[in-house]
C-alpha cells in the first residue's frame, strides 16, 4: 500500500478538483487519488478496501434482486467483489476501478426502483452522460443493467414467479400478470440508451 500511494501525486487544492473535473471520468478519478493517500496508513487503506468490495456486494444483491427475487442468485452477488479484489491486487489498477464500478452500481439500483417508465427514461437520458462524465468506462455497467432491466424484467416479468389470485375461483395462479404500460419501456427506448451511450465518448 506504502508503494501504490507513492504511485501518485494528489493535492487538495481547487486547482487539482479542477483539472480533474473537466475530463471524462476525472470526478472518479479525483476520489480514487482522494482515498488511495490514505493507504500511507495500512490499516486505514484495508478498511477503505474492504468497505468498497462490501459495498459492491450489497449493491450487487440489490440489482440481481430486481431480476429475481429468489435466492437462488445470492452466491452470485459475491463474483463482483471477488473480481474486485483479485484486480486491487494489481499495482497497474488504481482504486477509481473499483470507486467507479461501486458509484455505477448504485445509480443502476436508484435506476431500476424508480416505477414509471415516463420517469425511468427520463432519469436514463440523464444517468448515462453523467455516468460517462462523472466515472468514465464504468458507466458501461450502468448502460449494461439498465438495458438489461428494461429487456428481461419489464418485458418479461414473468420470471419473478409471482403468484396472484384469480378474482373468481380464489385459487393460486403461477406467473407474473402483464405489466402495465405505464411501467414498461418501448424497444426504441433502449436502442436510445445505447445509441447514446456509444455516441457519447
Amino acid at each position: 500500500m506504502h508503494f501504490i500511494e507513492q504511485l501518485q501525486l494528489f493535492l487538495l487544492t481547487g486547482t487539482h478538483f479542477l483539472e480533474k473535473l473537466v475530463l471524462p471520468g476525472g470526478f472518479n478519478g479525483w476520489i480514487g487519488g482522494f482515498l488511495t493517500q490514505f493507504y500511507y496508513i495500512p490499516i486505514v487503506g484495508a478498511l477503505i478496501i474492504t468497505q468498497l468490495l462490501v459495498a459492491v456486494q450489497l449493491l450487487t444483491r440489490s440489482v440481481l434482486h430486481r431480476f429475481n427475487h429468489g435466492r437462488n442468485l445470492y452466491p452470485l452477488t459475491f463474483v463482483p467483489s471477488i473480481v474486485s479484489g483479485f484486480i486491487l491486487c494489481s499495482e497497474l489498477y488504481p482504486l477509481s476501478a473499483i470507486t467507479g464500478f461501486t458509484i455505477a452500481l448504485a445509480a443502476a439500483v436508484f435506476y431500476t426502483r424508480i416505477r414509471n417508465a415516463k420517469n425511468r427514461f427520463t432519469a436514463g437520458i440523464i444517468l448515462i452522460p453523467g455516468a460517462y462524465y462523472l466515472l468514465g468506462g464504468a458507466y458501461i455497467s450502468l448502460v449494461l443493467i439498465m438495458t438489461a432491466y428494461e429487456l428481461i424484467v419489464i418485458k418479461h416479468p414473468a420470471i419473478k414467479h409471482s403468484m396472484i389470485k384469480h378474482p373468481v375461483i380464489k385459487q393460486p395462479v403461477y406467473g407474473s400478470p402483464e405489466v402495465p404500460s405505464p411501467y414498461r419501456l418501448k424497444t426504441w427506448h433502449c436502442l436510445v440508451y445505447l445509441l447514446l451511450a456509444v455516441c457519447i465518448p
